[in-house]
């Protein structure tokens, strides 16, 4: 998957590959976690015949997991972890990077907070946060480069 490009603010900005460590909170963090697990158990059966995306009904569950405050936050601070650097950030202040010690929810809400204040209406943050979530997931190594990874041996140097 090539970078998604974000058209938040002035002007847009392909999104980097977040720091590791910032990946897996992330990805790790309960309220992701649960949307990954309704989402998974709602997963369309392949063999269905497709329906139209307007006439799709949302089980309960999984809008009340996909609109759960935390995960909102948590996409604001995916949304900052990966915003280019060298580019403006669209809101006020551009924040500072996430420390191991701060809970996610509470560096994303500080972000969107942020935003909103710059002018930002909710809905473009939203969007934006979905595309840098997905983004942040498919940073993550896959379970193949993994084991590759680990089967990788140089050769004997013969010293």
């Amino acid at each position: 998957m090539d970078a998604p490009i974000i058209d938040l603010g002035k002007f847009p900005a392909t999104l980097k590959r977040p720091r590791a460590i910032v990946g897996y909170s992330i990805a790790n963090h309960p309220a992701i976690q649960r949307l990954m697990v309704v989402m998974t158990e709602h997963k369309p059966d392949e063999d269905a015949p497709e329906e139209p995306e307007e006439e799709q009904e949302m089980p309960p569950d999984v809008l009340e997991a996909m609109t759960d405050p935390a995960v909102l936050t948590v996409r604001c601070a995916a949304l900052a972890a990966c915003w280019p650097p060298d580019l403006t950030w669209p809101g006020v202040k551009r924040p500072g990077p996430w420390k191991m010690r701060q809970p996610l929810e509470e560096y994303g809400a500080d972000i969107y907070d942020d935003l909103i204040e710059a002018g930002l209406q909710p809905r473009p943050i939203m969007a934006a946060g979905w595309a840098t979530l997905w983004w942040v997931m498919d940073c993550l190594p896959k379970s193949a480069e993994v084991k590759a990874a680990r089967d990788f041996s140089e050769a004997p140097s013969g010293e």
